[in-house]
């Protein structure tokens, strides 16, 4: 599979193994922008690399036969996270949004990778 297919065209399906290496590729990328880039190009970097999360892992729920909104609660929850730091209110449970992104992310991870392929007719 390419690049396009991965992580820009959120049409069509990802097997469980292609999804495995494109989501190394993606969380290595995640963690060098995240602990080596400081300040608002890190954030922006990393705001970025939220698209081809989610087409990534649509695709690979498309594999599993499920539908692919089901990546927008997760992704809703890191969007909203991003929100809060780029423009903080006083009173926003910023902590509490992150750590839930942090863990739907982590429960649709792991379920991407442990669900089966679909069987095709």
């Amino acid at each position: 599979m390419n690049f396009e297919a991965l992580y820009v065209n959120p049409t069509g399906a990802t097997p469980k193994a292609p999804y495995t290496a494109a989501l190394a590729v993606l969380l290595a990328v995640v963690a060098f922008y995240y602990f080596l880039v400081p300040g608002r190009t890190g954030q922006f970097a990393l705001l970025m690399l939220l698209y081809p999360a989610l087409v990534l892992h649509a695709r690979r729920l498309h594999a599993m036969g499920k539908a692919a909104w089901l990546v927008l609660i997760p992704g809703t929850a890191i969007a909203a996270t991003a929100w809060l730091h780029l423009y903080p209110i006083a009173s926003a449970p910023v902590n509490i949004v992150t750590w839930a992104g942090v863990a739907l992310s982590a429960l649709l991870v792991a379920w991407s990778l442990v669900g089966k392929d679909a069987a095709t007719p």
